[in-house]
């Protein structure tokens, strides 16, 4: 047995309390073969001419290093008159204890022996040197490895003999790393452990460094990369650049695109160059030249076609050059000063209604109705809604076309999500039906006025609103999934007054249609007097507008007709693109009494259209709204009109349509336009009483024995004093 004692400098050492008994060397031949801590690796061979060890069914592979280690003069001479067959550290300890270290011998050059792992012997080390790491550091924990110093002359025999065995066990571990590493090398041993960790550290240093080295590189190739790229469009920009130099040089300046697509110079040089960056350059123009070949600058959306070349100005013939890059956007060159400023109500809250992982049709249209409980916060206390946004799905923004929000008027016994026109679709939601709000492509989030905010909630309100979208699947796409949706913003805080938002325009409806082939028809709906006597006392004051129709709309305004005579617009957009529709915000709001008559135009282009297009939801159908955002709240919701039908069927006699079609939209198709008929069906457009919808916020119509809403006569406008835009026949602009 042998108990530890601690050193001055810290270190334990192991002390023998009880001589071994000494064995002969028969004795000692009889002794079973001493494996060493790697369990199944015998320990190394300490004697040079023993024979190697080598496993069984085993190939030269690699050579493992085996050291000498050598015992002092006395136990070596003992040693060399009886060699034993197999020599070891182990051995060392049937020596008499007292025996003293007098110094230590350099060791003698190291011999080697041929070890062959294959797959399996190679996890084998792997699993071997984990194992020797985890007993090493035990080891090292408790005991001083340090080799002893000639000076020490009281230094015992078992001390050195463990302080060796564990240098031993470090050189082993350092070995069987080197082995699985690199095996195609050969090291040397020595009783030096600080050598040994210096060698291995040394190791790992180099294969740090060829780590390094390698991420070096492929950065290096990823800065080629980006430096080859910026290159490249350096070199853009400098033709870019040289292109806009020979412009301002007078070499070429405005140019115009015919309708074959050729880039021609313009008669009239309107267009002055200021400044050329590498990025960019700045013009300055007028808002309208009353050039035919100008696009007049307008307030409303203004439409972008930016072009670029690597080519010389006078080397381009056409746009459709394909060394030409055309993209086209939208934007408002002339807009309100709008306030937008940023909400600083500290207890505004938001909560959203979106589609649950809806999956698309395949069909071109879908419309898709989400009714939803309020939260319950909101549900018991009146708020008011101050910012209203969309929530559009990243990648779907190509089908998701518009949406419509309502509140239902009637409690809901469950909440529903599915098709808009689905017989499954609950009875009670179709008293969802005033809206609140409104979005299409292009209309950024709505923040309202400081003093007006929109309801919502309260005891005495019907908590639960309704989500319509309107999906335009054009490519008839499948697999797409869509959780687009509507995001409120609300606070407890009430303003002043109560906003809503009415609509006014063409019922949807196929009665009022546009033949094909028309390069610019008008359609006109009224709100008449008969419906604005209904608004409140002070009458309602809009804060923001949003027209909105489908792909033939190309001009879309509404006009205030007060008595007769127009007194002015609410909203107009000249350059109308259904891929971009904005929410004016008017700045001051616009005062709209009782008894004034609103007029929404849309003015639409058929063209490129071999059949008639009808009035209706699908894409390809047309509408013709606008959107009110306005205060104080009226009870009016709705305000659209269409053709009288006894009107309209009086007409499709008149041009021979058989009375067995039923269908107006068959009887529209039975029609084969040309200018008379064409002509004749505008003007019973612009003369024939109006079928009305003026509704409440249940959806029925207003109650009034003095009105009959089927056959309302149409307002008659005296022509207007003064019109504050140029007349398009004195300054004429590229859309005429």
């Amino acid at each position: 047995m042998s108990s530890s004692s601690s050193s001055p400098n810290g270190s334990v050492q192991l002390r023998a309390q009880q001589r071994r008994p000494q064995l002969s060397p028969q004795q000692a031949r009889a002794q079973p073969q001493l494996v060493s801590p790697l369990r199944r690796l015998p320990v190394l061979n300490l004697n040079p001419q023993a024979p190697p060890f080598v496993p069984q069914n085993a190939q030269p592979a690699f050579v493992l290093p085996v050291v000498p280690l050598l015992p002092p003069a006395p136990a070596r001479r003992r040693l060399a008159a009886n060699p034993p067959p197999q020599a070891n550290v182990q051995q060392l300890r049937h020596l008499p204890a007292r025996r003293r270290l007098r110094g230590v011998r350099e060791p003698q050059p190291s011999t080697t022996t041929a070890v062959t792992l294959d797959s399996a012997g190679e996890q084998l080390v792997k699993e071997i040197a984990d194992d020797h790491r985890a007993r090493l550091r035990r080891f090292t924990h408790n005991c001083d490895m340090s080799p002893p110093k000639k000076s020490h002359s009281n230094f015992p025999i078992e001390d050195y003999e463990q302080s060796l065995s564990a240098v031993r066990h470090r050189e082993e571990l350092k070995l069987l790393d080197e082995v699985y590493l690199a095996s195609t090398e050969t090291y040397s041993l020595w009783p030096n452990h600080r050598r040994a960790k210096l060698l291995y550290q040394l190791n790992a240093w180099l294969e740090r460094f060829h780590f390094e080295k390698e991420h070096l590189t492929n950065l290096r190739q990823e800065l080629a990369a980006r430096r080859s790229q910026l290159k490249n469009d350096r070199k853009l920009l400098t033709s870019i650049g040289s292109m806009l130099k020979m412009t301002s040089a007078g070499l070429s300046d405005d140019h115009f695109v015919d309708d074959s697509f050729n880039l021609r110079l313009d008669r009239s040089q309107d267009c002055e160059l200021m400044s050329v960056s590498k990025t960019g350059f700045a013009l300055k123009r007028r808002f309208a030249t009353c050039d035919s070949r100008d696009y007049a600058i307008e307030q409303g959306t203004t439409q972008f076609i930016v072009m670029a070349s690597v080519k010389k100005l006078a080397e381009i013939a056409t746009v459709l050059d394909p060394a030409v890059e055309k993209n086209i956007g939208f934007g408002q060159v002339i807009a309100s000063d709008s306030r937008n400023e940023e909400l600083v109500d500290q207890e505004a809250f938001s909560f959203q209604i979106t589609a649950k992982e809806f999956a698309v049709p395949s069909d071109e249209t879908t419309y898709w109705c989400i009714v939803q409980k309020m939260p319950e916060q909101v549900a018991m206390l009146k708020h008011h809604a101050i910012k209203m946004e969309a929530i559009v799905q990243d990648g779907n923004e190509h089908l998701v076309h518009h949406m419509e929000i309502f509140h239902c008027e009637k409690p809901q016994k469950k909440e529903y999500e599915g098709r808009c026109r689905d017989k499954w679709r609950p009875r009670d939601s179709n008293s969802c039906n005033r809206v609140i709000a409104a979005w299409a492509k292009g209309a950024q989030a709505f923040i309202y006025p400081p003093e007006a905010g929109l309801p919502l909630g309260g005891r005495d309100s019907v908590p639960y609103i309704m989500v319509e979208i309107h999906y335009n699947n054009e490519k008839r796409v499948s697999g797409v999934v869509d959780s687009s949706g509507f995001k409120f913003t609300v606070t407890p805080n009430l303003r002043a007054n109560d906003a809503g938002i009415m609509e006014i325009g063409l019922i949807y409806s196929d009665t009022m249609s546009i033949p094909p082939q028309q390069r610019a028809f008008p359609l006109t709906a009224f709100c008449p007097s008969a419906c604005t006597k209904l608004y409140p006392d002070e009458g309602i004051n809009i804060f923001g507008s949003q027209l909105h129709a489908h792909l033939t709309g190309r001009k879309l305004w509404t006009s205030i007709y007060r008595k007769g005579v127009k007194i002015g617009e609410i909203n107009r957009d000249n350059h109308y693109s259904p891929h971009w529709q904005h929410i004016q915000k008017l700045e001051p709001s616009i005062r709209v009494r009782r008894g004034d008559v609103l007029m929404t135009t849309c003015v639409h282009e058929t063209i490129d259209r071999k059949s008639t297009t009808f009035g209706g939801y699908s894409i390809i159908d047309e509408m013709c709204v606008n959107y009110l955002y306005y205060y104080p709240q009226s009870v009016v919701n709705v305000c659209k009109s269409s053709v009288n039908n006894d009107t309209l069927a009086r007409f499709f006699q008149l041009n021979g349509v058989p009375s067995s079609i039923k269908l107006i939209s068959e009887r529209y198709d039975s029609i084969e336009w040309n200018g008379e008929n064409v002509k004749d069906l505008m003007e019973m457009y612009s003369t024939a009483s109006l079928n009305m919808h003026c509704l409440q916020d249940d959806g029925t119509l207003f109650k009034d024995r003095e009105v009959n809403w089927s056959s309302v006569w149409r307002p008659r406008a005296i022509a207007p004093p003064f019109d504050r835009s140029p007349q398009r026949v004195e300054c004429p602009a590229i859309n005429d």
